[in-house]
């Protein structure tokens, strides 16, 4: 369910959507570390290479759940 969800944000082009509503909904459900790890092909990819990631988002959204 998570890699769908990162496929259709990517689909449409709404990161800002996929870092903060969609990350909170898996943080609530204690899924974040799996959601870290399904993101991390698309950011390899370079799916989100016209999109700052800035620090914050990848500090609060990603680093420290690992």
């Amino acid at each position: 369910m998570i890699k769908r969800c990162i496929e259709f944000c990517v689909e449409i082009d709404e990161p800002d959507f996929l870092f903060q509503n969609l990350f909170q909904s898996f943080l609530e459900k204690k899924q974040a570390d799996t959601f870290a790890e399904e993101l991390k092909p698309f950011i390899l990819m370079g799916h989100f290479k016209d999109y700052l990631i800035t620090e914050d988002i990848l500090r609060e959204n990603i680093m420290r759940h690992h």
